[in-house]
């Protein structure tokens, strides 16, 4: 039966709170929105009878999709490298690919990005310990050279389990970055650009660690 994410509205506080006591909805969201005259308004997934049930409370419901027909149409959007690409670290550039990768694409991507020619400035980190269903998480530092007084740069992302752009974005910088360091080239983000005598200047003097992927288990949960 579908799922679609709605919009309730109620007309009190409590009744914003029995949402998910009594009629057991999942709530989209971290907030109720204040209306006008002491009503309230949630986000939340329910299916058809749910919503039946909803109105005949008294409850407004707003239908916005059908959710599961939006996570059918992510997961055609999702690149899944053969075991033979993820061996060998064969992704291509993100940005040329306009598909969201998957964990193990992202992760092929970053031990990819480990190898020749980048492997003199690059080092892979394996997390010390395993996520929850056992999967090894890494990260890359970037520098060229050592120090104890360099400055540290952390990016971190995939935190959340629908939080899909962050681990791609943060692929694309890292491809980006590794590429203009090696060919001595700049970069242009948008409207800002970086020349390549910054990009040098950012490796050579600075240590950047990227973990693009903190919670793959949530990432394959939502695929």
């Amino acid at each position: 039966m579908a799922k679609y994410r709605v919009s309730i509205k109620g007309k009190n506080y409590e009744a914003m709170a029995d949402l998910a006591r009594r009629h057991h909805l999942s709530i989209a969201g971290h907030s109720v929105t204040k209306l006008a005259r002491g009503a309230y308004s949630v986000q939340a997934f329910a299916d058809g009878p749910q919503i039946k049930t909803l109105e005949r409370a008294g409850y407004g419901v707003r239908k916005f999709e059908d959710a599961d027909r939006a996570g059918r149409k992510r997961q055609a959007e999702v690149v899944r490298p053969g075991k033979a690409d993820a061996a060998a670290g064969a992704v291509s550039f993100v940005a040329n690919l306009n598909q969201y990768l998957a964990v193990d694409a992202v992760e092929a991507a970053l031990l990819a990005a480990n190898k020749p020619p980048n492997d003199g400035f690059t080092t892979i980190i394996s997390l010390p310990h395993k996520t929850w269903e056992g999967r090894q998480c890494h990260a890359l530092k970037i520098a060229s050279g050592a120090g104890s007084d360099r400055p540290g740069i952390y990016f971190l992302g995939g935190i959340h389990a629908r939080e899909w752009g962050s681990a791609d974005i943060l692929i694309n910088f890292v491809q980006q970055l590794t590429n203009a360091y090696r060919s001595q080239q700049g970069i242009a983000v948008g409207p800002k650009k970086f020349t390549a005598g910054q990009i040098q200047n950012i490796v050579n003097h600075k240590n950047i660690y990227v973990f693009p992927q903190a919670n793959p288990d949530g990432r394959v949960l939502t695929a």
